[in-house]
Order: C-alpha cells, then structure tokens, then sequence
C-alpha cells in the first residue's frame, strides 16, 4: 500500500481527498506534526502551494533537503506557462488544476508512482576493496572471510547504497530502517560506527561511509561497485 502525504490543503478539501484516495486502496497521511517527519515515511507528497513564492520556494527546498527523491503533486490555482515551468525547477513532479477532480489526482498520482518506481532499482550487491555484500541473501564477506552484520545494519548499509553516492540525513535513514523518524538520531550513528568498525580497514585511511558533517552519511564507492535489479 502507498502513502500519500496530504500537506497544507485545504480543510475543506482535505476531508474530501483523504475519502477519495483511502477507498481507492491508499494510506493517507496529513502531515499534522509537520513535514520533516511524515516525509520520510510517505510515497508521494500532494502539496497545496501558496502564492507567496518565496514561501513556496522555501517548503519546496525543505522537501528537497530531506528527501530528493519522493514524487511532489501540487494542487495549483489557474497557471501561466511561466509559472509551471518555474515550478518544474523548484522541484514538483506535476501539477492538478483547482477545482481538484478526484479520478484527475489519482491519474497524476499513479504517474508519479510509475516513474518513481523506474527510478528506484533495488541494490543487490555491494562490492568495495575486498568487501562483497549480498543483500538479498544477507552475506557479507571480507576477502571470502564471512562477516557477522545484524539486519538493522543490512538494511542501513542497503539504504545508503541506494542513494548512490548521494547524502542521506539521519531522519531519513531513522524512517527507512527504524520506521520512525521520530527516534533519537544517536542511533544511526551507533550503527554506523558499528558497519565502519566491522567492514572498514583503518589501517589503509579510506572510508567507505563518509560523515557529512550535520547532515548524514553518503557511501563511497567505485563506479561499477553497486549492482542493481528491479
């Protein structure tokens, strides 16, 4: 089932959304406790947009911090072409025109979906230096000698593949591993002292999980190192 995160809409229309998308087999969150937590947690975020642009831009850019990756549908009073395409560049995927037509969000949120899911390959293997780690059959192994990892440490190692390279913050790997963003953010960096301590080779200086340093973590790894399925 996939999560909706239902942000700043209307009270009057947000009753109504929420019907519409749960019977049609949606879980539907409205994000009461404020953004940063629920997004991790969601599928897709439907944004109703303010016309101040300088807000809009500053939420869109809050979106984007936590997570670049999640699809943005925004619920948009009557555009100009210029307008649209500004948006585009802040960060929305699409766009559904007020009055909102329920079978029209639906359309533009399965899209969403589809293209997010083309973009979100699995991570099969990990290979660094002598390391090789298998998720799917949970195994890893230093130069063909087997490495005991905890499931909380394969999942974390997993999550921060999948971001190829890219940064992920503490509350988004809180969220995919833990299933709440809302825990102590202590604990990611517990376990991630646990993966370097167990999978990294101090003596040769390179690290394979980089600190970035009041953000998160990224993973570093060769071109080619990283094999993917659907």
């Amino acid at each position: 089932m996939k999560t909706i995160l239902l942000f700043q809409c209307a009270a009057s229309e947000k009753g109504r959304l929420a019907d519409f998308l749960a019977a049609e087999g949606f879980s539907v969150m409205e994000g009461q406790g404020g953004i940063e937590p629920a997004i991790h947690l969601s599928d897709v975020v439907v944004l109703d947009v303010t016309k101040d642009p300088f807000a809009r831009l500053r939420l869109f850019q809050r979106i984007r911090d936590e997570r670049d990756d999640i699809p943005i549908v925004v619920l948009a009073d009557a555009e100009t072409r210029a307008d649209r395409l500004l948006g585009f560049r802040l960060g929305y995927d699409d766009y559904v025109k007020k009055p909102i037509r329920s079978e029209a969000l639906k359309l533009r949120l399965q899209m969403a979906l589809r293209r997010s899911a083309r973009q979100g390959d699995r991570v099969r293997v990990l290979r660094w230096r002598g390391l090789i780690v298998d998720f799917d059959c949970c195994e890893a192994r230093i130069e063909g000698e087997r490495v005991h990892l905890t499931k909380k440490e394969f999942k974390l190692l997993r999550a921060l593949c999948e971001r190829n390279g890219k940064v992920v913050s503490r509350c988004e790997l809180l969220a995919r591993v833990w299933g709440s963003a809302s825990r102590n953010a202590r604990v990611v960096d517990t376990h991630i002292a646990q993966l370097r301590a167990k999978l990294e080779d101090d003596s040769s200086g390179l690290t394979m999980i980089q600190t970035i340093h009041g953000i998160g973590y990224r993973i570093r790894v060769l071109s080619g190192a990283l094999r993917q399925t659907s």
